[in-house]
């Protein structure tokens, strides 16, 4: 069993998972549980490790990084600790590079959690379309004041970012973005287009028209496209099909895995790469890959936002 502690406040899914899982041991000493009977979802809120857990755990899980939690990452490290990070919010590039460096002379696995933002359609469809040529997709931000609406688009761009990157193992070669507002400055709509090294392209719209909360997306690729969105429990694939009369078009369906799921394969996963030594050192460099076209995305969109018209 290896020994937990969990530090912040973390969602009851993922302490639910890590608590399922044989393999790990939740310390309650350091837990304050919100009701009885329920398992914890708000923990000690520190700077530093206490003494007990920098003696004896072997993993720490970590609900982010932002404020104090980067300090708190940086000496768990230190201190040879295998790291979980819940959230992906509050990470910047700065902050990865500094992790990568620590986590190379520790010789510890860090792994960043992707549970929220994750769309499971797209995991169907990486199994479907391997190589896509284009993806677009789709999404909307509330048309409120701009500051919330940063971050709002923040939000947004991480869950369709890593979409994106999820489906195209290439790094990013150009990122073009254009955004209108209103007199007030609010931003009304983001279209942003990120041209990859291996000739794939993919287009995010963020739009403040739809009243359609979910984000969906359209994955295409030689001969056949696909469909999915956050609401659905499938996923639609359209195939050409060629015969001796010419080519038809047929729609399939296939299930989707759900979040909860693809969340305890994720701690199984770094569970694997603490105790078996499968060469899985973590995913900081798929989120260095994340978090840096996600900013970079961001920092365009904030300076392409001129004032137009309402």
């Amino acid at each position: 069993m290896i020994e937990t502690s969990v530090f912040g406040t973390c969602s009851d899914d993922i302490l639910s998972a890590f608590t399922e899982h044989k393999g790990f041991s939740i310390r309650e000493t350091l837990h304050t549980n919100v009701k009885e009977d329920n398992l914890p979802s708000c923990v000690k809120d520190t700077s530093t490790l206490p003494d007990e857990a920098a003696a004896s755990e072997k993993c720490i899980v970590l609900s982010g990084i932002n404020g104090t939690g980067f300090e708190v990452a940086c000496e768990a490290i230190k201190k040879s600790k295998h790291l979980f990070v819940c959230d992906i919010f509050g990470t910047t590039p700065e902050k990865i590079c500094k992790l990568k460096k620590l986590q190379k002379e520790a010789g510890v696995n860090i792994h960043f959690s992707r549970a929220g933002r994750l769309m499971p359609g797209i995991m169907a469809a990486k199994r479907v379309i391997r190589n896509p040529v284009l993806t677009e997709l789709r999404g909307s931000i509330q048309l409120s004041d701009y500051d919330s609406q940063i971050s709002e688009i923040r939000e947004l761009l991480f869950k369709m970012t890593d979409a994106v990157l999820t489906l195209i193992p290439s790094n990013h070669r150009k990122i073009h973005v254009k955004s209108s507002s209103t007199r007030k400055g609010v931003i009304g709509l983001v279209s942003i287009r990120i041209e990859f090294e291996n000739g794939s392209i993919a287009n995010l719209l963020l739009t403040t028209v739809s009243e359609d909360k979910e984000v969906t997306a359209r994955i295409y690729s030689t001969g056949q496209s696909c469909s999915t969105d956050t609401s659905k429990s499938y996923i639609t694939v359209s195939k050409i099909l060629f015969s001796k009369t010419g080519g038809s078009l047929k729609n399939i369906t296939f299930p989707v895995k759900e979040s909860k799921y693809l969340l305890k394969e994720e701690i199984k996963g770094y569970h694997s790469s603490i105790t078996c030594k499968s060469g899985y050192s973590g995913n900081t460099e798929y989120v260095q890959r994340w978090v840096t076209l996600t900013h970079d995305i961001l920092d365009k969109t904030v300076h392409s936002n001129h004032p137009g018209t309402d």
